[in-house]
């Protein structure tokens, strides 16, 4: 496939995207606000407050970067997977080893300048299966919630995720952003990585929501993946890659081992393309596809 075919299939995806997007937010709020980052250099974001960006950065271990949070899997055996970072082994799905497993204060996760803004920047590794089982693709998951509290205590055991419990203030909820009552989620495709320890999404948190935190404050981290389950028909109108009518189906649950997250703790700026300047691009492409269609129809005729 050439650069100019690619381009126009990342288009197609971008634009369909787009109206999911509008067709959600227009509609009866049956459907939830996708981001969709399945697609090699895709990107999403929620106003300025929360910014997602596939990557495929590698090396992006341990040792690389800073894990604090393991989510362990089984495979097929759980619908979904669910943790935040402690020390304490059994607390939801918190994997065992401490390395990987441990509290962070604010002053751990690095900031990011991103068009001038600053943000702080999380990293996650997704783990999934490539392989096609029971007639459903694999490498898909969802990430369906992130929590943020500020302030609470380090290494709890509790399963109480309520605003001022013992996990401290709730400064972001992912499902709440930007308030409009409808589901966030966000999916992602492992096949675009280089398998375990190559990262799959760059999450940045407007540096807002930690305002009149303190750098030594805890900080605790909780995410939920899998929920959305299997051939999600929102993502099969933005692709249409998966059609429950079809042979092609897509399991957005887990599949695999874990999914890790993890902070860079180095300060950073980052020049991201503006929403407008994204828009732009895509009309270029979108001239250029028509043209080109334009030429071959003449060619055609003579």
């Amino acid at each position: 496939m050439s650069l100019f075919d690619y381009s126009c299939r990342f288009l197609r995806r971008k634009i369909l995207s787009v109206v999911v997007l509008i067709t959600t937010v227009a509609g009866s709020g049956a459907y939830a606000t996708m981001i969709d980052l399945s697609v090699a250099g895709s990107s999403g974001n929620l106003g300025s407050s929360a910014l997602f960006y596939q990557s495929d950065a590698q090396p992006t271990g341990t040792g690389v970067i800073d894990p604090f949070v393991r989510i362990k899997g089984n495979g097929n055996t759980i619908d979904v997977e669910q943790a935040y970072n402690t020390t304490v082994n059994g607390t939801f799905d918190v994997g065992p080893a401490d390395n990987w497993n441990h509290a962070i204060t604010l002053g751990d996760v690095g900031l990011v300048t991103v068009n001038n803004e600053l943000y702080r920047e999380f990293f996650l590794d997704i783990n999934e299966s490539s392989s096609k089982a029971h007639g459903y693709l694999e490498q898909y998951i969802s990430l369906d919630e992130i929590k943020v509290y500020m302030g609470g205590a380090a290494n709890s055991n509790t399963t109480d995720l309520s605003d001022g419990g013992p996990l401290g203030t709730l400064v972001y909820d992912f499902d709440e952003d930007p308030g409009d009552g409808l589901d966030n989620w966000v999916a992602l495709n492992y096949g675009l990585g280089h398998g375990s320890g190559s990262g799959d999404m760059s999450f940045y948190l407007n540096n807002s929501f930690f305002d009149g935190w303190a750098e030594t404050d805890n900080l605790v981290f909780y995410s939920l993946f899998g929920e959305i389950g299997d051939d999600p028909g929102q993502y099969n109108l933005a692709s249409g890659d998966c059609d429950i009518g079809s042979r092609k189906h897509c399991d957005f649950g887990p599949s695999a081992d874990f999914e890790e997250w993890a902070v860079v703790r180095a300060t950073k700026t980052v020049r991201l393309p503006e929403s407008s300047s994204q828009m732009l691009l895509l009309l270029g492409v979108l001239s250029a596809y028509l043209l080109r269609r334009r030429f071959l129809a003449k060619a055609y005729i003579k």
